[in-house]
């Protein structure tokens, strides 16, 4: 009965394959080019072939500008967008997001966080956070990296309000701070209390951020909050005419992040 949609792993190119495509895309423009100005007669429709090739020829998610313009914040990754340079040519990070059987969309690597802490299929990972003491001090790093790792698993409860979803969602993650700044005590109470609270703002904004652009952008239910929504109609009937994938992008959502900050074993006092 529900009408869960679907994603898969996203792939793309790594630097070093774009590089080289973008290369040989060059290389290839300039032999044709010179190839056209040293024929006697231009001929039109030879000329809309190359066009059409060229388009089918270059990346499937990126175009050459695109190429040459790699995001560089982790957490705003998608496949093929990485300065990570290797053999191997090719990368997955994200997620593609379908409707149906078309794709409609792209999750960034902390989307893809977001979507895997609610479903419960991710043991850590490693977020960035704008560090809560740089206004305090000069030398100060801007960011923060924090490992986490999920305590409880997500608890989902979805009510029907004068026809429109209210979801509600709460994690559990235990946070684990891996970068070290000198004159900040670790073990202090208030310290780890400052972290909890800047990390569990940081990710509730990444969360309304993540459930709206899938339900309002992408108008995909792919947490399959339709399985707890079905709790609420008694027949079949009842929830064909409901209509879950067109209310679905009116819904309302609140999230809830408790983070419980920890001192890391590596870490000694400074």
């Amino acid at each position: 009965m529900g009408s869960c949609d679907g994603t898969a792993i996203l792939g793309g190119l790594d630097k070093t394959a774009r590089e080289e495509e973008k290369s040989g895309t060059s290389s290839s423009s300039s032999s044709s080019k010179s190839s056209n100005e040293s024929s006697s007669s231009g001929n039109s429709s030879s000329g809309s072939s190359n066009e059409n090739s060229s388009s089918e020829s270059s990346s499937s998610q990126l175009g050459e500008e695109s190429i040459a313009d790699d995001i560089t914040n982790p957490e705003d990754l998608t496949a093929g967008t990485s300065t990570v340079e290797g053999k191997r040519g090719s990368e997955n990070i994200g997620i593609a997001v379908f409707d149906d059987d078309k794709m409609c969309g792209e999750l960034t690597a902390i989307e893809t966080i977001c979507h895997l802490l609610i479903n419960n299929d991710i043991d850590s990972c490693i977020v960035s956070i704008d560090n809560p003491y740089k206004d305090n001090k000069e030398d100060t790093e801007e960011k923060i990296e924090l490992s986490l790792t999920p305590t409880k698993k997500s608890k989902i409860s979805v009510n029907i309000e004068d026809g429109v979803p209210h979801i509600s969602v709460k994690i559990n993650v235990q946070a684990s701070i891996l970068t070290l700044e000198k004159d900040i005590n670790y073990e202090e109470n208030k310290v780890l209390e400052t972290f909890s609270n800047s990390t569990e703002n940081y990710l509730e904004k990444e969360f309304n951020e993540y459930f709206n652009k899938v339900s309002k952008d992408y108008g995909t239910d792919i947490d399959c909050f339709c399985n707890k929504a079905l709790a609420h109609f008694s027949t079949t009937k009842e929830w064909e005419d409901y209509n879950w994938p067109e209310k679905f992008k009116s819904s309302k959502f609140d999230i809830d992040v408790n983070i419980d900050t920890i001192s890391s074993m590596l870490l000694t006092k400074t």
